[in-house]
């Protein structure tokens, strides 16, 4: 998680390195009435970016120190679905979340910055992909916050201030 002031320096620091890829995005969180895939460390969403819809299941969520890992299922839709059931579980749309990505791409790595919105909410974050144990370049790691704010991803982040204002988001 980044301030808004962190996140401008790091837009500034890695558009001096390499071009930005900005895409919009928009995913569409999915679970129960009793939130049992938030309970069970799961998300079931649809993401949007342009007409292309693309429906994903991540499960086996783990964290190695500030890694993040899971198992991701993903498959083209054509539709924007209002249900889908998963497991056994009859789920339903329970809002979305807007992110605005900016992607810088370095060899075996990718740099995301996100600006994203949801229930009167805009939060910023720096997400770091890549295949495998990679070095970051020295002008990366000065880039990390050693006393950054704890790891949560976007559904968490979602579904939390959702608790908060204790009602669902419609579409």
């Amino acid at each position: 998680m980044l301030s808004l002031e962190r996140y401008t320096r790091c837009l500034e620091i890695l558009s001096g390195q390499t071009s930005p890829i900005v895409t919009m995005q928009n995913n569409y969180y999915y679970d129960d009435a009793d939130f049992s895939l938030f309970n069970r460390n799961e998300t079931l969403r649809v993401r949007q970016i342009g007409e292309a819809l693309t429906l994903e299941y991540k499960h086996n969520k783990s964290r190695r120190g500030d890694v993040r890992i899971c198992e991701e299922v993903a498959m083209s839709i054509s539709v924007l679905p209002g249900n889908i059931l998963l497991n056994s579980i009859e789920t339903r749309m329970v809002g979305s979340l807007l992110t605005s990505r900016i992607d810088f791409l370095f060899d075996m790595i990718k740099v995301s910055l996100d600006q994203s919105i949801y229930l009167g909410i805009v939060d910023y974050e720096l997400e770091i992909e890549t295949d495998g144990d990679v070095n970051l370049p020295a002008f990366l790691s000065a880039m990390l916050d050693q006393n950054q704010i704890p790891l949560m991803g976007k559904y968490r982040r979602f579904i939390s201030r959702l608790k908060v204002l204790d009602t669902t988001y419609e579409i």
